[in-house]
């Protein structure tokens, strides 16, 4: 069974955005609800999985999405948080709105998936790059293999992120993290 990169990738490296996914075979169809969960997780320790990024409109205010640096100058994100105004990006910070324990730098450009689209809480493509100032001194998220050789129906992944951890709780103020089993666009 084959597995869809865009599907790996969001699970994997979009971090905080967990949202139930419509599984297509068409990378390009790519379709998700925006819904920042990380349910049924538990609290990260601090210094780990520093490559789960916050984005924020100012260098010191909290995170309103979350992203996973994926090379020292880039972070993947989800581009439902554009309209959020990310002007800046926290790397390797526990909490919510850290500035004490990572490293914060400023977004230069932000590009979105040429065919992303929104039909009221349906989105397609929810994926955006967004360019830092200068490289990060932490590790990017280790990626999945472009052609998926490497990714198996039934595997376990980590998601991670500082969403609620149920349906009606708050946001989370410490890193979450969540192991999610991948599934085949069949299912």
């Amino acid at each position: 069974m084959k597995i869809s990169t865009s599907i790996v990738l969001s699970t994997v490296t979009l971090a905080s955005i967990l949202n139930p996914i419509d599984g297509h075979s068409d990378p390009d169809q790519f379709v998700q609800s925006e819904r920042k969960l990380i349910v049924g997780g538990e609290t990260t320790e601090p210094g780990t999985k520093t490559y789960t990024t916050g984005l924020r409109s100012t260098v010191e205010g909290d995170n309103f999405c979350a992203g996973s640096l994926i090379t020292p100058t880039y972070v993947l994100g989800a581009s439902h948080c554009v309209p959020g105004d990310i002007r800046w990006v926290s790397i390797g910070s526990h909490y919510l709105n850290g500035t004490q324990d990572g490293g914060q730098i400023r977004v230069v450009s932000i590009t979105n998936h040429p065919n992303y689209t929104t039909d009221g809480d349906q989105m397609s493509n929810d994926f955006v790059l967004l360019k830092l100032e200068r490289p990060s001194k932490f590790k990017p998220v280790k990626l999945a293999a472009a052609d998926g050789s490497d990714l198996k129906t039934g595997e376990r992944v980590t998601a991670s992120g500082w969403g609620r951890t149920d349906e009606n709780g708050t946001t989370s103020y410490e890193l979450q993290h969540v192991k999610l089993q991948l599934k085949s666009n069949e299912e």
